[in-house]
Parts: structure tokens; sequence; C-alpha cells
């Protein structure tokens, strides 16, 4: 009997936590282990204390593996919980005490290998995440590859000490993380030897072996923006937006609610909800995509991410635009939340990571696809493809899939990231690098979405601007061009991240075409 009740409250527990969306918190499963070890550790006390040093000792273990489950990967726990079970059966044969009931052994035992495999199998069919969460230096990665982009963006369009500006920038927002730090100073370290500026390059030679050596112990002052042109320990005043985003990135679920919720549930106390995540995930071709959907109603707009960003990148203008229309944002392969995709990640590779994730997301078209930089190449051969989801594009200083072949016209230098120029990048951007002349090829070949509203946008021409910048200003007209009764428009300042350098001026312009689109 102690078996058949064991096995029916391990069912009834893990089906009622699946329900109530109790065990979405991964701290649910290792908490069961806790309490489930702890219980010999009672049993001692109550049969003389006797035995308590020795089921501490044991109970310790399973209290680490589930620490050490929680922290890192769950099927750590749900091996613990079986070996619990192991220990229940040979329980009284190792340790001597008086207090444990005679039917505990098989009960826990049942429900211990039960659980076990409950647990198991929510995690082999992907029910639960296996992984713990990011840790802070994965969580402001992509911030601070959105700084690190623009910065690219600024210097390839001829403002290097914009470029500047944004490596500062993305030294604040990674500080914290030793990799994202030295990542930050070795791109400064570049940045000075391009602009041949010896004190540049010295100082931030001495600040790599610093970032390298000191993040970890926590010896950073904090805001410093990390150039040579300010004292290496001299702590400076934080941005708001950039403290918001540190502080969001620095940000971890709670775990004491898990804790009360798994005690209420052993002992008949209910739950009725919990707080869906905002940040989803999807199955898509056997790699896992994180996005997210903001607001409800038509028109849905799909937001694709630029060269090195991730769906962070929008987090300021999608929550706005969401207030009149369905929200999409995403990760593309690599890249944030989302697993790395086999096959190349060019036009045709994005194009079938997108049409699997809108089919999973449940939500129908038309979509208005609004592409920034390389994700306007994406949104333009999305289009071509899929011509009846179309309710419109919206180009936002988007690469012409011609302007390679403009730039070699124009005898132009260094108007494609080569592959050795992002070899310290993650994998997803050196795979969308490597990628690109497939994808414009893609996109010229595949022509011209017809008969769809469309809204291109772009920075604004530079004074004095580069031979880079003539062959983009040119190349932004042209790409209007190409889709005849098009809307132009032109930002008065600013650089390539339009939507993020004008900010408000951008949410006006799609707010517009949106409501005529829809």
């Amino acid at each position: 009997m102690e078996y058949v009740v064991g096995v029916g409250l391990a069912l009834g527990v893990g089906v009622f936590a699946s329900l109530a969306r109790l065990d979405r918190d991964r701290a649910f499963y290792p908490t069961v282990l806790v309490v489930v070890a702890a219980y010999y550790d009672l049993f001692a006390i109550m049969g003389g204390g006797a035995a308590l040093g020795a089921e501490t000792g044991v109970a310790a273990v399973f209290v680490c593996a589930s620490v050490i489950g929680f922290r890192t990967n769950l099927w750590i726990v749900a091996a613990a919980l079986a070996g619990h079970g192991v220990f229940d059966l040979v329980h009284g044969l190792l340790i001597e005490n008086a207090g444990v009931p005679g039917w505990w052994p098989m009960f826990c035992l049942s429900y211990d290998v039960v659980a076990g495999v409950y647990l198991a199998w929510l995690l082999a069919s992907r029910r639960l995440r296996a992984e713990a969460t990011p840790g802070f230096g994965t969580r402001i990665r992509p911030h601070v590859e959105a700084e690190l982009a623009a910065a690219a963006a600024a210097e390839l369009g001829g403002d290097p000490a914009g470029g500047f500006r944004h490596l500062e920038r993305a030294h604040v927002l990674g500080q914290g993380s030793t990799v994202e730090h030295v990542r930050v100073h070795v791109r400064m370290l570049l940045w000075g030897l391009r602009r041949r500026q010896a004190r540049e390059v010295t100082g931030q030679a001495l600040r790599v072996v610093g970032a390298a050596t000191k993040t970890g112990l926590g010896l950073i002052p904090h805001g410093n923006t990390g150039g040579a042109n300010v004292g290496p320990f001299k702590p400076m005043p934080i941005a708001d937006d950039l403290a918001t985003t540190i502080a969001s990135a620095r940000t971890t679920a709670g775990t004491l609610l898990s804790v009360v919720l798994v005690m209420a549930t052993l002992f008949g106390v209910s739950a009725c909800s919990a707080t869906p995540r905002d940040v989803r995930i999807a199955e898509v071709d056997g790699h896992q995509v994180a996005y997210r959907v903001l607001g409800s109603g038509k028109p849905v707009l799909v937001m694709l991410s630029g060269l090195q960003h991730g769906m962070a990148t929008f987090q300021d203008v999608a929550p706005e635009l969401a207030k009149s229309a369905t929200v999409i944002v995403y990760d593309r392969s690599g890249y944030g939340g989302s697993s790395i995709a086999s096959g190349p990640r060019d036009a045709a590779g994005a194009e079938r990571e997108l049409s699997s994730l809108l089919e999973a997301t449940g939500i129908p078209g038309p979509y208005v696809l609004a592409g920034h930089s390389l994700g306007g190449l994406f949104a333009e051969y999305y289009a071509t493809k899929h011509p009846d989801q179309i309710a419109g594009l919206i180009l936002e200083d988007s690469r012409p899939a011609d302007f390679a072949r403009r730039c070699e016209t124009a005898k132009v230098s260094m108007c494609s990231p080569l592959p050795e120029m992002v070899r310290g990048e993650s994998r997803a951007v050196q795979d969308e690098v490597l990628a690109l002349p497939a994808t414009e090829a893609q996109v010229e070949s595949a022509g011209a979405v017809e008969g769809k509203p469309v809204l291109v946008i772009s920075r604004p021409a530079v004074v004095g601007a580069t031979s880079f910048g003539t062959v983009w200003t040119a190349a932004q007209a042209d790409l209007a061009a190409r889709y005849p009764g098009s809307i132009h428009l032109v930002a008065s300042a600013g650089g390539h991240d339009v939507h993020g350098d004008q900010r408000a001026w951008y949410l006006e312009a799609v707010r517009e075409f949106l409501r005529k689109a829809n």
C-alpha cells in the first residue's frame, strides 16, 4: 500500500504543479528534493537525536545536489531524486534511526523515483528548460553587442568619435562581466590602432589586463567610460537608460515564493495561477528561438534586428508601438536566448526560421515586417516568399542587396564586414557575416515584393561624408525607388541605429505608417 500511495502522491503533485504552472519556477523540484531529504533529520530528532549527525550528513549531499542542479541543470535534480529513492531502499542497512516510521522507506522510495522520472519526462519533452537562467554576462551581452554594432556602424559611416561614444556605453554596460569587460577594452584598443592614437593604444593595453584580472573580484569603478581620457579607477555617474538596463540584467527570479508553494502543495494547500514569462521559447527546426509578444490586435508588427543585435535592440520602442499594435520581437539563431541552428545563416535560413516561428506563435497575419540593417535584407526576402502574409514593409537604414557591388564600382573599401573582422564575435555574428554574400545574392534574385506599402527610413547624409557615406546615401534612395509608391523618410540627426538615436521621430513615423497599412 505504501508504494501505491507514494506513486499516486508523486504523480498527483507533479501533474498539479504542471497544470497550475508552479513548476515554471525552476526552484520547484530542487525544493522538493530538499524537503524530502530533510524528513530523515526530523525522524532522527523524533527518535532521540542519536542518528541526527549521520542523517544531516546524507541530507547535506542531496541539498548540495539540489543547489547545483538549480544553478546549472535540472537533470542533476532528476537524478538526485531517483538517487534518494535508492537511498531509501538501503537506508535501514546504513543508518539506525529509531524515529523512522516503518512505512516511510517504501513510501519515500516510490515517491522519489516517480518524482524523478516525472521531472525527467518534463525535461526530455522540453516542457521545462533544463539549463539555468543565464547569468549577468549572458543577459547583458545583447545590450553590449548592440552598442558595439552601433560603434562599428558609426565608424564605417565616417564618424569615429561617435563610434567611440558607443564603445564607452558598451563599457559601462559590460564592466560587471569579465568577458564583456575585456571584450570592450579590446575593441577600444583596436579603435586606437585604426586611428593611430598611441595614448589610447597604451591605455587600453593596460586596461585589458586590469579587466581580465580585477573584474571577477568586483574591483571595478562603476560608470567609468573606459577610455584613456579618464582615470581607470574613477567611478562616474551612469546614464539613466544604462542604469535601467544593468539593473534588469542583474535581476534574478526569486526562489522564496517557490519554496512556499512547494510546501503548500505538499501539505494540501492549492494555488490557482502563475505569472507567465515575458520571454517565450519556440521549438523551430530543431533549435530554440526566444521571442516576445507585446500588445494585441491589428496590425501585427514583426521586428527583425540587424547584425550583432538581438531583440533587446528594440526594447525602447517595441513597448510603445505595442500600445496600438501586436508587436513580435525575437532573437535569431545564436543571439540572446536562442540556440544555434544548423545550416547557413543566409536570407533563406532566416526566412525558414521566421516562418516557423510565426506559425508557432499562433498569431495570424498579415504582418508588417520592420527590418533594421541586415534585418532589412531578411525582411525583403521573406516578403517575396510569402507575399500573401505581408501587409507592409519597413526598412530602417537597411543594407541594399547591391551595396557591395556599388562599393566595388566606386572603388570604396570596407563596405562589408570580413570574417576575420568578427573572429572575436559570437558564432551567430560570424555565421551571418560568412553568409552575407549569399544573402545579398538571394535578395537580388528574389526581386521586390509588389503591391505592398513600403516605408524606407534612412540616417541623414553626413556633412563632409566619406566615400562610404556617399555611396550609402545614394543606395538608400535607390532602395526606396525599388518599391514604386514607397515612402522615404530621412532622419534629421543620429546614425545607423535610427530607432535608438531618433526614438521619438522613429516611433511617430512607424505609427503613422501602421495606421495607413492597417
